[in-house]
């Protein structure tokens, strides 16, 4: 599904570029990425546990920071299908997780989770 709608939006002059790792900017519509000058009219941030760290060199979101989590999911083993859609809690405002969910999966597989284990190690970007 998500290769249909890159093809897509190929069709509309979109440029896809992976392996290219953010490196800096260089100017309002230019950035060094992987070994390449890109210009670009306009830009997505897709840097993953980066994209606040790119954000911020773009002049966005100065006050936040992401705080990256390890989520593990289990996988319900039983034959029975108990459930055949997504199950979410209602959010707590003061916690705003999303807190354990079941999840069908495409090949009707479920799992249930996820954990929330806290990543602190220092996120760095490659130069």
């Amino acid at each position: 599904m998500i290769n249909a709608l890159k093809l897509k939006l190929e069709k509309l002059e979109i440029t896809f570029l992976f392996n290219h790792p953010y490196k800096r900017i260089l100017s309002k519509n230019s950035i060094i990425a992987g070994e390449k000058r890109i210009d670009y009219g306009m830009l997505v941030n897709c840097g993953g546990l980066y994209a606040d760290k790119i954000a911020k060199d773009f002049g966005f979101s100065q006050n936040y920071t992401l705080a990256p989590f390890k989520g593990l999911y289990l996988e319900f083993k039983d034959s029975e299908r108990l459930v055949t859609r997504n199950i979410y809690p209602v959010p707590n405002i003061k916690n705003p997780f999303l807190g354990i969910h079941i999840t069908v999966k495409v090949d009707g597989k479920i799992k249930i989770g996820p954990t929330a284990a806290p990543c602190f190690r220092e996120r760095t970007m490659k130069d």
